[in-house]
């Protein structure tokens, strides 16, 4: 439980922040006010994540001890970072929402949703844990993306993210479907116990099928993780 605390308070405040939207929320002034609200709980977010210490994260027992386990104080400072850099870009950005007319409380909601993704991704054990924070991300962004309806170029945008989104996530579910074949896991800890041997299988007598089979599964993580990221 208290490995998901960070989470839980995220999602949280997706539920509050919903709630107020649906009920309070209705002029520009209380826009603005909750746009405030987000900006000081993303700043909370940061501190939070920064004076979590590193063996809350990345215990050997607990599930946040993925990707980045090997490096001391990374997740905390990784959330730390994001969450500080959501807080300044979000409430630097109010007068360009402003003047493109998308000043909504939505905004601010669907940067929580990237928050939690970006949390989820981070600290990740498994690879169905880390698709699951990626494609939160990436759905936040193709709401971001074609939010002015009444701008071509916004809709058009945001056409072209989705499909591409949908192709990048096919490849990558593809490679982890291989690797999953390969492993019989989805774990960090195991992939690596049973791809050891493969990634050598000249020295260790492996069929070779299985060591090309390993190559494509990881092209194809690393392409549409790349395609992710651009």
């Amino acid at each position: 439980f208290l490995v998901l605390t960070p989470h839980l308070v995220v999602s949280l405040g997706i539920l509050v922040s919903i709630l107020l939207t649906a009920f309070w929320i209705k002029t520009p002034a209380a826009t603005n006010w909750f746009q405030l609200s987000i900006t000081v709980f993303l700043m909370g977010m940061a501190v939070l994540f920064w004076k979590i210490p590193h063996t809350f994260l990345m215990g050997p027992s607990v599930a946040c001890n993925g990707l980045l386990s090997g490096i001391k104080l990374i997740p905390g400072f990784c959330l730390s970072f994001i969450s500080a850099s959501m807080a300044y870009l979000f409430f630097v950005s109010r007068r360009a929402l402003q003047l493109d007319q998308i000043n909504k409380p939505e905004v601010g909601i669907l940067w929580l949703f990237i928050l939690l993704g970006a949390g989820l991704a981070i600290c990740a054990h498994n690879l169905m844990t880390l698709y699951l924070g990626i494609e939160m991300i990436s759905l936040s962004f193709y709401v971001l993306v074609g939010m002015r309806r009444d701008h071509a170029p916004s809709s058009e945008a945001g056409i072209k993210y989705v499909i591409l989104g949908a192709f990048s996530s096919a490849i990558l579910l593809f490679g982890m479907s291989l690797v999953y074949g390969l492993t019989g896991s989805v774990n960090y800890d195991d992939i690596k116990i049973a791809t050891k041997g493969i990634s050598v299988w000249h020295d260790s007598g492996v069929d070779p099928i299985l060591y090309y089979i390993y190559l494509v599964a990881s092209l194809c993580i690393f392409v549409g993780l790349f395609f992710k990221l651009s």
